[in-house]
């Protein structure tokens, strides 16, 4: 029945009867009945006859909205919502809000669409879209820095009729549409009053961009009901699409017939025509299940359905699909895709993103598109919003894209004059992420202010999992590339000779690159002997007379707070004890200067044998410096020790207060007069240098100890090698006040 029949038939009823009470409820059982058998352009020409009457109800209201809501003129249902939400606050399903903030949005008034967002949050708390909302309240920025990714341009194969679901088939689109309405067709459909929709196809001049002039793509596939948003496999032998259900076993609830929608398989013959349609098995009379997508890979179907068990009025689901070509157990995306809106139109890239249509997420009203890339993990990431011009105010989905050309197609109902129709785009900028993708920066010596070459910078996510890490160049820089940057990040700087740098890097939304530069701190290492003789007879506490010698060098630590120290416990050679009760000695050391506020972590400790360190009585510290080491029977510095000795150097420059001894040693080879004469000459050796580098003679002490305070095993008798006696020829450094 056409529009102007059906209203004079209404006038005819309306005059018939008068508009008496009985007569309204006429026209009111006639409009609900419509309404019910989803017949919207009816339903909406029978109430508003009914409110030139001046009858006004919550449910007329609700109806009226809905029949233009559910056909995507949300500029109208605006109108009719807006006079329930503010007429009726006390008759009003916390839904209406969200669907009057959708078509406010439609007409672009973001401020009052925010507003009634707010009411419906505050009355659904736990709702998805309501903490979407909460969470980002600056959607508008967010939408805006997605924006101007892309070109558009509306097709030339539309007509002015729906015109939708783009497919790639080789050097064809294929699309459905009901332009068939042009040929003045009685088969329509009473939700739109359009013919019903079948499958075209158009030939893309990859030369000029143009599409052909369309034509039907199947005769084997186009029958007398609706087909829609088909999807190929790679080898183009197979494909899905959806088809609604409409026959004898239509489901009949209080006589209203439901229309579902299924989804098909059909496969090319040998004859190279398709075969008959075959509905996949989890395709059901109690809900619909439509709009196929394929993985890359050809192994998952993906699709949207309202079957029980999702989140709102349809969500995204995938299955798999077997090698003998059965399907796994469909599986709900979850609630970080769904919402308890509408998803909807999936499609896959070779890249293996996810793109859908949603009215849940935060968006610029009505449907708009997003992606989520897929993770290897079975994850995906965060969904955002494509930006303008792609999306609109208006209905914007059944997005594709060729990911080796970035050329793709959408579809919109944003041309007032039309229906749906579809556009191309070309991708000029890929997705970008919120937060920057590049973490740089500048390392330097925080006293010399010079750049620091070959520190290690790691970064680890906010779950402390190693994300890359790199070696600073010459000039002290380092730089990350970020693939999916999060908000927070930890940034830890290490380099040997410096302390050790952490810090957490938050990154700010909206900007391209994050700067993270550091001044690394120089530590000097030094090593505590602990004697035995400092402990009681079993090693649980620290002799009086000890801790006085100990609260010395706990002065100078705390007084310079770079100074870290190994504490370093020999054994008891008279008790004959252990590597562990030696443990237990330098634990305890280490916890006296905790106790007496040094950092734990400025100090490490551990026991060590006899002959690997010095027997030193007294609690001094020595400097942990590159070996300065010397050729045999001779005093003469080497080139080699160059870089203790600068390390040397910068510790007494660093620390002007103290004063140290330095300390000469020999191998047991030879005379034990002669290693204290050549070892007192190292001693002295060093101590010239020191004083001809600017350090005063009066803070050095020079002294020989021959091969008193071996290193190694290598003792007189014993045969070792030149480069195990090596290890003895040295100075060392200790401070002794």
């Amino acid at each position: 029945m056409n529009k102007t029949l059906h209203k004079t038939l209404l006038i005819f009823i309306a005059s018939f009867v008068g508009w008496s009470g009985f007569g309204q409820g006429v026209l009111l059982k006639v409009a609900n009945k419509q309404f019910s058998k989803q017949q919207y352009i009816s339903a909406q020409q029978t109430y508003l006859m009914v409110l030139e009457r001046n009858y006004r109800s919550a449910k007329v209201f609700r109806n009226l909205g809905d029949t233009y809501y559910y056909n995507g003129q949300f500029q109208d249902a605006s109108k009719w919502y807006k006079e329930l939400v503010e007429s009726y606050p006390n008759q009003l399903d916390p839904e209406y809000l969200f669907r009057y903030v959708q078509s406010l949005k439609s007409i672009e008034d973001y401020e009052a669409a925010d507003r009634y967002m707010e009411q419906f949050s505050n009355a659904k708390e736990r709702d998805i879209r309501a903490n979407l909302f909460r969470n980002q309240r600056d959607y508008l920025k967010r939408i805006g820095y997605q924006s101007g990714r892309y070109e558009i341009e509306n097709v030339s194969i539309n007509s002015r009729f729906s015109d939708f679901g783009t497919a790639f088939y080789g050097k064809y689109i294929v699309f459905s549409s009901s332009r068939d309405t042009l040929l003045m067709r009685q088969r329509t459909h009473k939700w739109t009053e359009e013919s019903f929709l079948e499958l075209y196809q158009s030939k893309f001049d990859s030369v000029t961009g143009e599409l052909s002039e369309p034509s039907r793509f199947s005769e084997e596939l186009n029958s007398k009901f609706h087909e829609s948003t088909p999807v190929f496999t790679n080898d183009k032998n197979t494909v899905y699409f959806t088809r609604n259900n409409l026959d004898k076993k239509t489901i009949i609830n209080n006589r209203t017939r439901i229309n579902r929608l299924k989804i098909y398989r059909s496969s090319k013959t040998y004859e190279g025509k398709w075969s008959q349609p075959e509905g996949i098995p989890f395709n059901s009379d109690e809900y619909s299940v439509a709009h196929p997508a394929l993985s890359a890979d050809g192994k998952t179907l993906y699709f949207s359905s309202d079957m029980p068990g999702g989140y709102g009025k349809s969500d995204i689901y995938k299955v798999a699909i077997h090698e003998n070509g059965t399907y796994g157990t469909p599986l709900n995306m979850g609630n970080k895709i769904n919402t308890e809106g509408k998803e909807t139109f999936p499609f896959i890239t070779a890249e293996n993103e996810l793109y859908f249509s949603s009215n849940g997420h935060q968006g610029l009203g009505g449907l708009d598109i997003f992606i989520s890339k897929l993770l290897q993990n079975g994850y995906h990431s965060d969904v955002i919003n494509v930006g303008k011009p792609v999306n609109s105010p208006k209905d914007d989905f059944a997005y594709i894209i060729d990911n080796n050309t970035r050329i793709g197609y959408f579809s919109t109902n944003r041309d007032k004059t039309k229906g749906d129709d579809i556009y191309s785009l070309l991708e000029l900028m890929k997705i970008k992420n919120f937060y920057p993708e590049v973490v740089l920066g500048y390392i330097k010596d925080k006293d010399t202010q010079k750049p620091i070459s070959e520190a290690r910078v790691a970064l680890y996510n906010q779950d402390n999992v190693l994300i890359d890490e790199m070696i600073t160049n010459e000039d002290g820089k380092y730089s990350f590339s970020l693939k999916n940057a999060e908000k927070t990040y930890s940034i830890k700087i290490t380099k040997e000779g410096y302390r050790s740098s952490e810090t957490v890097a938050n990154l700010e939304e909206f900007s391209e690159t994050y700067e993270s530069d550091a001044e690394l701190e120089r530590t000097n290492n030094f090593i505590l002997i602990v004697d035995p003789k400092h402990f009681n007879a079993d090693n649980t506490e620290i002799l009086p007379g000890s801790k006085k010698e100990l609260d010395q060098v706990i002065t100078l630590m705390r007084t310079h707070s770079n100074i870290n120290v190994e504490i370093i416990a020999y054994l008891n050679k008279e008790k004959n004890d252990g590597l562990s009760s030696a443990k237990n000695r330098a634990k305890l050391i280490m916890q006296y200067f905790v106790d007496n506020g040094v950092l734990q972590s400025r100090m490490k400790y551990e026991a060590v044998h006899h002959n690997v360190v010095q027997i030193e009585e007294a609690f001094r510290l020595m400097m942990k410096v590159p070996p300065v080491q010397f050729h045999t029977n001779s005093g003469q510095i080497r080139p080699d020790a160059n870089p203790g000795l600068a390390r040397v150097l910068e510790i007494m420059e660093m620390y002007p207060n103290i004063k140290v001894e330095v300390q000469g040693h020999a191998d047991s080879r030879g005379g034990k007069q002669i290693n204290i004469k050549v070892s007192n000459k190292r001693a002295q050796s060093i101590t010239n240098y020191l004083i001809s580098q600017g350090i005063s003679k009066d803070r050095l002490v020079a002294k020989g100890y021959g091969e008193n305070n071996l290193r190694n095993h290598c003792a007189d008798g014993i045969p070792c090698s030149d480069q195990e006696h090596q290890y003895n020829r040295r100075c060392e450094f200790m401070v002794i006040k």
